[in-house]
């Protein structure tokens, strides 16, 4: 994405619009697509980690289960 921008601002110095057009469309792609798998991982990274509540309840469980 940064290599993008640059190009777009190299070609905007030169005065060539449809090159910088074409560049910074490709950076806001890449921006939004890092930035979705960003959040998508993670939101996957949350929901699938493990809670100290429900490891605790499952030890807890697994010890009284031991002792009966």
């Amino acid at each position: 994405m940064g290599v993008s921008i640059i190009l777009g601002l190299a070609a905007i110095r030169s005065r060539d619009i449809a090159r910088r057009r074409a560049w910074m469309a490709r950076a806001y792609a890449l921006a939004l697509g890092a930035g979705r798998v960003i959040n998508l991982a993670v939101a996957e990274w949350f929901i699938r980690r493990p809670s100290a509540r429900r490891a605790r309840r499952a030890r807890t469980r697994a010890a009284l289960a031991g002792s009966q």
